[in-house]
């Protein structure tokens, strides 16, 4: 038996509060759905947790280390204890900084991050008794949206027609896998969902607040239970490289608030499914908690130089504007729209990155490392793990392959205690001159190449620790 806490709460923000997860930042008129921060805590008397997820695009670690301190003071649960994700949403408030960018609302966000510590103090003080049960199916609303063109270069988010297209440039999972709580009276109170999947889904000029699809699988989930608490908490993961359209379906336009909620009736229904083939899991639980430090990409005297002398010579340049294709539906002969591709060779992008490098350069010249906290659970035969950045697949099917033969169940969330960037693959790196731009040395991409590697075997090496400690308890 386990003991379980919920707390759930509201971060819908005031209307006209600037929206984040766009190159174009815009003021938000109107909701899709509501925000909210999901907590929920779990103990088997020994080992206690705190698992929160937020609707939003990302929080920066000092953020996720105030909230995490806020609720151990509360609650007494130990910080190292407490996870706080963000599900990746493209279409909520600006809490974070961006593509150097002054995005970062300080008064909406502080209203923010007092309601996720509401969530998980409440978690703590709403405590009942019940079972755990995971189960997991496959489910194709999750593609590779890189793709390998004939030109030799990558393109991220590539027309759908353009003749020029040759292959993804890696895979997809497509693994669901879900952890479902039942109360001593055997009713389905909360389930945790792991799937990677950026949240994509609404147009790049959307200004409507949306949790995406999850919130959509959450109401269809309420009702098929007929129980208006229910809670799903969706955890992301490893997708860095993967979002909600198939560049093979050209007959498709997988954008709009729509197809969000076509996804979350697909979502749902694969839910119920699994739910037919639950396993019961034992209270047995394990936990690690690391800390390790990761440098970022060198940044040469070359680099700055050039640097300031395109910040210089756009320093009071008119900057045309342009519209950004919705993820390649258009057509490659749209002149209306460009494409990703298009877009990092603008003058406004090129001016952008001079800029981030150098407030990267500033910030980094004197420590280069960047802290990244890592944490491996086991629930049973179940194993947890969270890396606080966006990680390309690759890692997370490597990580499954080699630890598979240890848990019956792996789920990776990525986005956890906070922020640092992509983690693309080495091959992604090989493309860096012709690649898109989640290689380019900015903010949101500066770990060393080797990060990938780095951080994945941490994590398969804490994995490891844990089933050895459980198979000494036996």
């Amino acid at each position: 038996m386990f003991e379980f806490g919920f707390g759930k709460e509201c971060v819908t923000p005031k209307m006209g509060t600037p929206m984040i997860g766009q190159v174009v930042q815009m003021p938000c008129d109107g909701t899709y759905t509501d925000l909210f921060a999901r907590a929920l805590y779990i103990s088997n008397k020994r080992i206690e947790f705190i698992l929160i997820t937020c609707d939003l695009l990302c929080l920066e670690n000092e953020n996720v280390d105030f909230i995490r301190s806020e609720i151990s003071k509360n609650t007494k649960v130990d910080i190292n204890k407490i996870i706080i994700h963000t599900t990746h949403t493209h279409a909520g408030p600006a809490v974070t900084n961006i593509f150097n960018i002054k995005k970062e609302e300080q008064e909406t966000a502080k209203e923010i991050f007092k309601k996720i510590i509401e969530a998980g103090t409440k978690a703590v003080s709403n405590k009942f008794t019940g079972n755990l049960f995971h189960g997991k199916d496959y489910l194709e609303i999750s593609y590779n949206r890189r793709y390998i063109m004939k030109s030799g270069k990558i393109e991220l988010h590539p027309f759908k027609d353009d003749p020029d297209l040759l292959e993804p440039e890696g895979p997809n999972d497509p693994e669901l896998n879900i952890l479902v709580i039942k109360d001593i009276d055997n009713k389905i109170r909360g389930i945790i969902a792991n799937y990677p999947c950026h949240l994509t889904s609404l147009e790049r000029y959307n200004t409507k607040i949306s949790a995406d699809f999850p919130a959509y699988a959450e109401m269809e989930l309420k009702t098929k239970f007929d129980n208006d608490d229910f809670i799903l908490f969706y955890f992301n993961g490893t997708c860095g490289n993967l979002c909600p359209v198939n560049v093979a379906d050209k007959d498709s336009a997988e954008f709009g608030d729509g197809h969000s909620r076509k996804l979350g009736k697909i979502f749902a229904a694969s839910v119920m499914k699994i739910i037919d083939n639950l396993i019961a899991d034992n209270s047995e639980i394990n936990f690690q908690y690391e800390k390790i430090r990761i440098p970022i990409r060198k940044i040469t005297k070359k680099m700055i130089s050039k640097a300031k002398k395109t910040i210089d010579f756009y320093r009071d340049f008119d900057f045309k504007p342009f519209k950004l294709s919705e993820y390649g539906v258009e057509g490659h002969l749209n002149k209306e729209v460009i494409s990703a591709d298009e877009l990092i060779r603008t003058d406004y992008w090129k001016n952008m990155a001079a800029n981030e490098l150098i407030n990267l350069h500033e910030r980094y010249k004197n420590d280069d490392l960047v802290e990244i906290p890592l944490t491996a659970i086991t629930i049973d035969e179940v194993l947890i793990l969270t890396i606080p950045a966006e990680v390309f697949v690759e890692y997370g099917l490597k990580i499954k392959k080699k630890l598979k033969s240890c848990f019956k169940a792996i789920f990776i969330l990525e986005l956890s205690n906070g922020w640092v960037g992509y983690v693309p693959t080495g091959k992604a790196f090989l493309f860096k001159e012709k690649g898109a731009y989640e290689v380019q040395l900015l903010n949101s991409s500066k770990l060393t190449e080797n990060a990938g590697s780095i951080i994945t075997d941490e994590l398969i090496k804490m994995a490891r620790n844990l089933a050895k400690t459980k198979e000494n308890k036996k």
